[in-house]
């Protein structure tokens, strides 16, 4: 994807916008504004394969094209730092959908630039916005729903949003204002890939305000996630909050909401935000989306009544101990991984899902890279162990597998500190690198564990077990009862010692 850059990075003023890379840790001292530089749109072009609402004279749709269940959009800017939310809206099936198309850039001649880079050093004016769009879709429709322009300012570290509607969504690494940071230390010669933006640029950013006077509709996905932001107040005008806007915000420590409403579906309490939601089979529900990791230090216990822990919620949360409640139906990917806790206690039987997401996979990571974590009081009765539940959980032991599991994802207990286990007969799935177990990269220091002995419970029905399940280990036994012959030798068959 592209730079548009419209002075010197090395100057004392310097404009940023949407730019490639990552950069690295050290200081600048450069003071940086974004003005609003004219840059001419070019005139509509087509084709148009679908109907396109557009109310602002700031932007224009060139081309939306429908190809291969893929929503194609060009879209101009009229000036520098712009931003266009994009809505879009069809019928499957009887029923109305709504989504939002997320920003890509290109080049020059219209290539999408996955890392963003400004191929000829000239500015841009094009965005490219991509959605998958269901084959047996009908009355597609794009509307432009909203226009916003950012502003970083480096000596102050804060990004600030204004304009009005919906922000555009981003992925992980390609939000401007990190890419933008990023080229400044690039420019500075330090150079980081682009797939670092996220974890190194998005940082120096220490405050996010809306400007007096703005209306945003709805915040991007990917939006504020792993800036150094301490406190954030959610304004009135907005209505929704992109996947992943606000995780992994380690220093946060107040969310706040500007008015509350009951009109929109997400709350903030206790600097928490909630959302309301209803499933496919009309069970209505209440997700945790976003937490501020750095409030709790001690032990915390989830409100009663929440039903879903959305994706990364508490990823890197600073509190040792956590009780999640009885009313918690499904814990999604990732949703504790890189916390702090060395204790969680679960006082009813959830599943490892994506109730209130889409596209995530069921319950992966949920613990992964909780390396303090030690004790699981009443973890529940599941079908399966999703793929990565407890990797790199260093000081966890012991770990009973419930007789109800017929399935263990890949990874689950890699780099663990567990050298004996129990496989109950119940378990047909075993993934790969099940319990592979890494060197340390630190000098001196042992790997987590360097054997493992593993029981097959008698009338073991498994069928099917991965590659490199013991990879890193000097020694393993796998112990089967006589009469499982088909256990056994599905095993040896595999290439593992028996």
């Amino acid at each position: 994807m592209k730079k548009r850059l419209l002075a010197s990075l090395l100057s004392a003023t310097i404009l940023l916008s949407m730019t490639p890379m990552a950069f690295a840790d050290e200081e600048t001292t450069a003071k940086t504004q974004t003005t609003q530089g004219e840059v001419a749109v070019q005139a509509a072009q087509g084709p148009f394969d679908v109907d396109v609402e557009n109310p602002y004279s700031d932007i224009t749709v060139k081309s939306a094209v429908l190809e291969n269940g893929v929503l194609t959009i060009k879209v101009g800017y009229a000036a520098e730092n712009q931003m266009a939310g994009i809505g879009c809206s069809y019928t499957l099936y009887d029923e109305d959908v709504t989504d939002r198309a997320i920003a890509r850039q290109i080049d020059a001649d219209g290539n999408v630039q996955a890392d963003r880079a400004n191929i000829t050093g000239t500015i841009r004016d094009c965005t490219v916005y991509t959605m998958t769009v269901p084959e047996d879709a009908e009355d597609l429709k794009v509307t432009v729903d909203g226009l916003t322009t950012w502003t970083y300012d480096q000596e102050s570290k804060t990004l600030t949003i204004s304009g009005s509607g919906a922000m555009e969504d981003y992925t992980r690494h390609t939000a401007p204002w990190g890419v933008a940071i990023a080229a400044i230390l690039n420019a500075a010669g330090t150079e980081v890939s682009a797939s670092m933006v996220s974890d190194i640029a998005n940082p120096r950013i220490t405050q996010v305000k809306f400007a007096e006077g703005s209306s945003v509709t709805h915040i991007s996905s990917h939006a504020f996630r792993t800036t150094s932001i301490r406190t954030i107040t959610i304004p009135a005008s907005v209505e929704s909050i992109g996947d992943y806007a606000l995780i992994q915000c380690r220093q946060l420590r107040s969310i706040q909401e500007e008015t509350p409403h009951a009109e929109r579906p997400f709350y903030v309490e206790d600097d928490v935000i909630y959302e309301r939601y209803t499933t496919e089979d009309g069970q209505d529900g209440l997700a945790l989306r976003f937490f501020a990791l750095a409030k709790e230090t001690g032990a915390y216990t989830i409100k009663d009544g929440v039903t879903a822990l959305g994706s990364n919620s508490m990823q890197k949360a600073q509190f040792t101990g956590v009780t999640i409640p009885k009313s918690v139906r499904s814990v999604n990917s990732f949703a504790f991984s890189n916390s702090n806790i060395e204790s969680v206690t679960f006082a009813g039987s959830p599943s490892f899902g994506t109730e209130f997401e889409t596209g995530a996979t069921p319950g992966q990571g949920a613990f992964n890279s909780c390396e303090s974590l030690r004790e699981i009081k009443n973890f529940p009765n599941v079908d399966a162990l999703p793929a990565q539940l407890f990797s790199t959980a260093k000081s966890l032991e012991t770990f009973t597998i419930p007789e109800t599991v017929t399935s263990i994802g890949n990874s689950a207990f890699s780099n663990t500190a567990i050298t004996s286990i129990t496989i109950p007969a119940g378990v047909k799935e075993m993934g790969n690198a099940l319990f592979s177990t890494d060197a340390s990269t630190v000098e001196g220091e042992e790997p987590t564990r360097t054997a493992l002995t593993v029981t097959f419970e008698k009338g073991s029905q498994l069928s099917s077990i991965g590659n490199s399940c013991f990879a890193g280990l000097d020694s393993y036994q796998l112990l089967f009862d006589p009469a499982d012959a088909d256990a056994y030798n599905m095993c040896a068959q595999r290439g593992y010692q028996v």
